[in-house]
């Protein structure tokens, strides 16, 4: 007996998407968040470093994500990003949507 399971919202196939992309992408480079936020001295903008490196590289559960192209496929890569990393994303995020404009 085959059984066809719903999938009205997509998230099979965009699950497939995803985990192929970043395939694809480990096949590459590895990618990797810096470990810290760094915040502009207005304290509306900052940056997290990213570094790819020609090789695959182990990664844990994901936490940020980036838009990026690979062999002429675009899609969502997640990478992880530490706990520290995370508050301070979190926390910039938190601050820069409560100051009045």
């Amino acid at each position: 007996m085959t059984v066809v399971a719903a999938d009205p919202f997509g998230v099979l196939v965009r699950n497939n998407t995803e985990l192929c992309f970043a395939g694809a992408a480990d096949a590459v480079a590895g990618f990797a968040l810096g470990s810290h936020l760094e915040v502009g001295g207005e304290g509306r903008s900052a940056v997290v470093r990213l570094t790819v490196a020609p090789k695959p590289k182990a990664a844990g559960p994901a936490q940020a994500f980036t838009i990026a192209t690979v062999n002429g496929r675009e899609g969502q890569l997640k990478i992880a990003a530490g706990d520290v990393l995370r508050a301070q994303l979190y926390d910039f995020v938190t601050k820069t949507c409560n100051v009045e404009q």
